[in-house]
């Protein structure tokens, strides 16, 4: 028995939408990039050097492609990510300029490949996915770590009822010793103590800058923990031990104050002179779940 054509169009959209879901869920996570290939050859950014400086890393969450580079400091901007009709068109629009960077991919594994003019000499999308002349390079990333399919439960005053910490941060203030390190005072000093972070899952993915100003990815996990306090969290350092702190959320920033020589959880948001103290503010930047449906994406035209 033949189904009503606009059942039939129904059910076709239902299944395409399933289609594209399953796609942009095979490359949420956490992505570093491993080398670009163009017309002239390969660039490996594994090796030490000033190459290396240009090796950065995604975080695809949801629709949005997050990139995080380090020079001065990590630093992070956001592009929304658009998969298109075909299966290997993914479009990359700039948030600030509304610009349309149109690529091509391929996902192998845990390696994801993204082929695209570089020089932005042209937006229209490579016809191959390999490198070529006029500036269409291959950027290859190895994936570093998917998102945690569970998340933090519980509420503590986030009126969305998901975990404070939810999604990705960077540091605009710092304060030790009851001194503050805040954007435009000292700025090399405050670059290089930026760090970017991602909350999901119960996991802290931190990136900050090396001396050698190569960009660095440790995860740590953390614990909420009510019984010791409204705002009292745990970071686990390498060796497993828990580093006992503080939070504060106001709408938009958060603070988070430890004690880098250990011992009891802070009484108070705040430093002084010699009594181990730091104190850090962050900025939300995105990737919340809440923010947009995680699996949904927008489909455009190829």
């Amino acid at each position: 028995m033949e189904c009503a054509p606009v059942l039939c169009a129904q059910e076709a959209g239902r299944q395409e939408d399933k289609a594209h879901a399953g796609r942009l869920e095979q490359i949420q996570g956490i992505w570093q990039r491993s080398d670009t290939i163009h017309d002239q050859g390969r660039m490996a950014f594994s090796q030490p050097g000033l190459l290396a400086l240009r090796r950065n890393c995604l975080i695809i969450a949801g629709s949005d492609c997050y990139s995080v580079t380090g020079a001065l400091g990590a630093m992070v901007s956001r592009r929304t990510l658009v998969l298109g009709e075909a299966a290997d068109h993914i479009d990359l629009i700039d948030s600030d300029n509304g610009q349309t960077v149109r690529c091509l991919y391929r996902l192998v594994g845990s390696t994801l490949e993204v082929c695209q003019n570089d020089r932005g000499l042209t937006l229209s999308r490579p016809k191959k996915l390999a490198a070529g002349p006029g500036g269409f390079v291959v950027d290859r990333f190895v994936r570093v770590s998917p998102p945690e399919a569970k998340a933090e439960k519980h509420d503590l005053g986030n009126p969305k009822g998901t975990a404070p910490f939810a999604g990705i941060w960077r540091t605009v203030g710092f304060e030790r010793g009851g001194e503050r390190l805040e954007e435009g005072a000292d700025k090399e000093a405050y670059f290089m103590r930026c760090r970017v972070f991602y909350f999901v899952g119960g996991v802290s993915a931190m990136f900050e800058t090396e001396k050698l100003l190569r960009l660095k990815l440790t995860h740590q996990p953390f614990h909420l923990k009510p019984k010791d306090g409204k705002s009292a969290v745990d970071f686990m350092d390498g060796d497993g031990k828990a580093i006992p702190a503080i939070f504060e959320r106001d709408g938009e920033r958060l603070r988070i104050c430890w004690n880098r020589k250990g011992g009891q959880r802070p009484d108070a948001m705040r430093t002084e002179a010699e009594d181990g103290r730091e104190l850090m503010v962050l900025e939300y930047v995105g990737g919340r779940e809440s923010d947009r449906e995680l699996l949904k994406g927008v489909r455009n035209a190829p």
